[in-house]
């Protein structure tokens, strides 16, 4: 099989898939499914036939029409799924946007969550008679908590896509710029909490002798970087969004 008839079933499958309305593992396992299939037609057609282009066109006619297709995986979509597609669309996965608005969502998501988890800690401590706590210096850390989640998720989507760019960018594989990007995920949340340190204790020896034992177990973040850089990939790839269905 050629690059040219493989590009043909995926436009095949694409069509029929395209319309679902799905989450995004849902109609991967859906496109990987169908294009087994199709792929399993196409060999048959072509080895009866002798010639590629007629068993394409063979392999669509035995698929049927797209429309049909497409009502029926669309019924076998079970109710749960909208979970998952409520939590995509919620943070704007896969990305339909620049990696700063993406970012942006994400931290402002995350930072909503953060705030909404203190608030309740705040509610309960002060129906228990204990919310005069929330006014004491030590309780500082907890109330910076959203802002300091926000931040650090906002630098991980930003260090998660500077990554994937070195990676598997279109201008090819930069291991410069990944050493860069992996330096800057192991340091930031070592920066980020002597940063908060210091605010807090004002004072620059106190912080520093609170962040140095963080940053041995930093470089596991480097790592951990790369394989969600590899798994978001894998999910991510504009292979099938590119295909010319229409």
């Amino acid at each position: 099989m050629n690059e040219s008839s493989l590009t043909g079933l995926k436009i095949i499958v694409e069509r029929t898939v395209r319309p679902v309305c799905a989450s995004t593992s849902r109609k991967r396992k859906m496109r990987e499914e169908l294009l087994a299939h199709v792929s399993a037609v196409f060999e048959e057609e072509s080895a009866r036939l002798g010639d590629e282009p007629a068993a394409l066109a063979r392999t669509q006619q035995r698929f049927g029409q797209a429309a049909e297709l497409t009502g029926l995986l669309q019924a076998s979509v079970p109710r749960v799924d909208c979970i998952d597609r409520f939590a995509e669309n919620l943070v704007g996965y896969p990305s339909r946007e620049s990696a700063l608005q993406w970012a942006v969502r994400l931290a402002t998501v995350v930072g909503a969550f953060s705030f909404v988890f203190v608030g309740i800690a705040i509610l309960i401590q002060g129906l228990r008679g204990q919310g005069s706590e929330w006014l004491t210096v030590a309780r500082i850390p907890s109330l910076l908590a959203p802002v300091a989640m926000g931040f650090l998720v906002f630098c991980g989507t930003m260090l998660m896509h500077g990554m994937r760019q070195a990676l598997f960018g279109p201008a090819g594989r930069s291991w410069l710029r990944a050493g860069l990007v992996a330096a800057a995920s192991w340091i930031i949340i070592p920066l980020t909490t002597f940063g908060m340190c210091l605010a807090l204790l004002a004072d620059v020896q106190t912080s520093l002798w609170n962040v140095l034992p963080m940053l041995p177990y930093g470089v596991l973040v480097p790592v951990a970087l790369v394989v969600m850089v590899y798994v978001v990939d894998s999910e991510c790839r504009q292979e099938w969004a590119s295909l010319q269905i229409d």
